[in-house]
């Protein structure tokens, strides 16, 4: 801290942020006033970088990121200052990692307040998820030990009872968690036996909360999250079985491989949100369109996939050719304004002799010179590779 003189101006109070090549400074500012004369401003500043932020993410379990116009001015991650930051959904891909971020509210009283996030990696949370279901594996192991001692003490006189809650923490302990009926029965092992029963249930309700938050988070890693259609990622496991089952049926494997029209001039012209709401609208009228054996990609921005094992190319491209009527024929309301836009097509042919791989390369090399010729050809527009001809 240190004593600035007084120039004629109004003395400071408060908090201020400043951001320098070091990153980022809290300075706190308060006047000083002898008999009622003001002498001058105690100003203290408090650098708040990247080793600050590591001593405070070690106390949380989490990582900690400052961000000012939408870049990392300062992080307890290494080497992501500078770093693009869009939170849109909470979410955010920093450092080849997806986190969950949440923001952290600071006051200042002067200049502009840095944004302050709060991040947890995917991983981690899953680690967590695996570290709370050992440690409820443990508890269940504690309490089956402490029964299991308590029931030996008082076999002789109890027995039969007794064998039945033996039975129940042998299934336990082989991953069962089986439903035991209570009691009606004042007597104290039919007292240990609803005690038991009701360990069992919140078991049960435990496992199940753990189950339904891993199906989330696997849900998450395989869709899109504006769409809910299934990511880039995901068709890397897909492709292969459905090679194979074309292999196996003696079928053939299409891809439609589709591009909404002028979608950046809406993005530019109305936002990202009424953006957002025509990916959305597509996505839904693909979902509505499609059957049941077809799978829907967003492969990226405003391009998407669909993935079929069919027969003949005349259903594939009446297919593309519905999707392309229902997208032409419909409007997208945002913010009182009726959007219109159309969807341009290009259909390949997968070669099943091929690696999934290389096949997959050629398949979407080849769709993407198709939905080329669509564009060029005037947009809203259907066109098949010419291997579908042959």
């Amino acid at each position: 801290a240190r004593l600035v003189q007084p120039d004629g101006l109004q003395p400071l109070r408060g908090t201020a942020y400043l951001i320098d090549e070091q990153g980022l400074n809290l300075v706190a500012f308060s006047p000083i006033e002898y008999q009622g004369n003001y002498l001058g401003t105690i100003v203290a500043c408090h650098q708040m970088n990247h080793h600050w932020l590591q001593r405070h993410e070690s106390g949380i379990g989490g990582e900690i990121f400052l961000v000012r116009d939408n870049q990392v001015a300062a992080s307890s991650v290494p080497g992501l200052r500078g770093a693009h930051f869009d939170a849109r959904d909470r979410q955010v891909r920093l450092g080849g990692l997806i986190y969950r971020v949440h923001p952290l509210h600071l006051d200042a009283t002067l200049g502009v307040v840095p944004q302050l996030w709060f991040a947890l990696p995917e991983t981690s949370l899953i680690q967590r998820l695996e570290q709370h279901r050992a440690t409820t594996i443990l508890v269940i192991g504690i309490s089956l030990l402490v029964l299991m001692l308590f029931g030996l003490a008082i076999m002789r006189n109890f027995s039969r009872p007794l064998d039945m809650l033996m039975t129940m923490t042998r299934e336990v302990t082989r991953g069962h968690l089986p439903v035991l009926g209570k009691s009606g029965k004042k007597d104290e092992i039919a007292e240990l036996s609803n005690r038991f029963a009701d360990m069992l249930q919140a078991l049960r309700d435990k496992q199940d909360e753990v189950n339904r938050a891993r199906a989330e988070l696997e849900k998450i890693a395989i869709t899109d999250s504006l769409t809910g259609l299934y990511n880039r990622r995901q068709l890397a496991e897909v492709f292969p079985k459905l090679l194979a089952q074309a292999q196996r049926s003696g079928q053939k494997l299409f891809a439609i491989l589709m591009d909404l029209d002028k979608f950046k001039h809406i993005n530019d012209a109305h936002g990202h949100m009424c953006g957002d709401k025509m990916l959305e609208h597509f996505a839904a009228r693909l979902q509505e369109v499609s059957r049941a054996n077809d799978y829907l990609f967003r492969m990226g921005g405003e391009e998407f996939l669909l993935l079929t094992v069919g027969e003949e190319a005349a259903g594939i491209i009446a297919l593309a050719e519905k999707i392309r009527l229902t997208m032409d024929q419909t409007r997208v309301n945002c913010e009182g304004k009726e959007l219109h836009c159309t969807v341009s097509s290009g259909i390949s042919l997968a070669t099943l002799d091929e690696t999934p791989d290389i096949s997959l390369r050629n398949l979407l090399s080849r769709a993407d010179a198709a939905l080329y010729l669509a564009k060029k050809s005037g947009r809203n527009q259907v066109r098949a590779d010419a291997q579908l001809a042959t």
